[in-house]
């Protein structure tokens, strides 16, 4: 009886909580200002275009983008920036329209189509479907794809299942590797035309999880592995006292090779001479500097991959593939960029069958 009286205690405290803080919040959404209130819908809206609809490729948000930015006019109808972020949203709308259209209708009449070309012209079905579900175009084009759509699902899932089985039965971890990120790939392919199907997000997120851990556990064992190997050292004379290589000295060289790299964009390369030489810098002035390059290999990661996404907006593959590709080498779970690049090859293979 005690026991019940605590608990009934409790949730009424917590109600009460709800209350005065529910009340707290219609209060001030009461007090804010309209301008602020349309300014807030506007941000909001700026956030979820960026995030969802240009980072995620996720063309589904643009009407929940679009609602933020005609609510903000409402309130506000003179808030500049919400007109202009919804003109550009249609444009953008209609640009993506175009290019899934023209890539649809190229693949739907074509004869012969390879198994990826399959992919491709479903993918194309299901994003304009995305854009404009309503539209008699993409009604059509869906109805004459269904069964190829359905062949797709099928070979995919397959393919998934079978590398599975593998990875349940390799030991080898560099090979766990690769199998990990082709049936990630593999998922993720699934997902981008059939995001309903069932148990596909699990899997999904079970195999980011699992590549994940094994990269960690290989990327430890390669620095732990570097740091033991012996330092390798001219042949000396019999009498020659020994002496182990003076990396400190040659940290100016160390450097202008790393920067060489960074220059060049290839953060992978610097990357690995930087990791490299970490272990066998003894002064802490030395250390300190590789660190810094570390950040500016970080940083460059970053910048690639803005400007792959920002390219790929721009519809200038050939580019946005170069900077994709950089990032993946770099680290093959680098946020979307493998998504990316598989995307970026499937837009280059449509509009040019190369």
């Amino acid at each position: 009886m005690h026991t019940k009286k605590v608990l009934f205690a409790a949730m009424l405290s917590l109600l009460f909580v709800s209350c005065t803080t529910y009340r707290a919040n219609l209060l001030l959404l009461r007090e804010t200002p309209v301008e602020k209130k349309a300014d807030l819908l506007y941000q909001d809206g700026q956030k979820r275009y960026t995030s969802e609809v240009v980072k995620n490729n996720n063309l589904t948000e643009i009407p929940a983008v679009r609602r933020r930015f005609q609510d903000a006019l409402k309130l506000d109808p003179s808030h500049a920036n919400a007109q202009k972020a919804l003109e550009n949203l249609s444009a953008f709308e209609e640009k993506q329209y175009n290019i899934w259209l023209s890539a649809a209708q190229k693949l739907n009449v074509q004869e012969k189509r390879s198994t990826d070309q399959d992919y491709e012209l479903v993918l194309a079905v299901k994003k304009l479907g995305d854009l404009k579900r309503k539209d008699e175009e993409v009604k059509v084009l869906q109805t004459g794809t269904q069964e190829v759509r359905k062949s797709v699902i099928s070979v995919k899932s397959e393919k998934l299942a079978a590398l599975q089985q593998e990875i349940k039965a390799e030991q080898e971890r560099t090979k766990l590797l690769v199998l990990y990120r082709n049936a990630l790939k593999t998922a993720n392919e699934i997902s981008a035309i059939d995001p309903l199907n069932p148990g596909i997000a699990f899997q999904k997120n079970s195999l980011e999880t699992k590549l994940g851990e094994l990269q960690s556990e290989l990327d430890a064992q390669k620095a732990s592995t570097a740091a033991q190997k012996p330092a390798t050292s001219p042949r000396k004379p019999a009498n020659a006292t020994a002496q182990s290589p003076d990396y400190d000295a040659n940290i100016a060289v160390v450097i202008a090779s790393i920067d060489a790299h960074i220059k060049t964009q290839n953060p992978e390369a610097a990357i690995s001479l930087v990791r490299e030489n970490k272990s066998r810098m003894k002064k802490k002035e030395n250390l300190d500097q590789l660190t810094q390059k570390e950040s500016e290999v970080v940083n460059l990661v970053k910048t690639l991959y803005g400007e792959g996404i920002r390219l790929y907006n721009d519809e200038d593959y050939d580019a946005a593939k170069t900077k994709f590709t950089a990032v993946v080498q770099y680290s093959a779970n680098y946020e979307q960029a493998q998504a990316y690049l598989d995307r970026t090859n499937t837009k280059i293979r449509a509009l040019t069958g190369r």
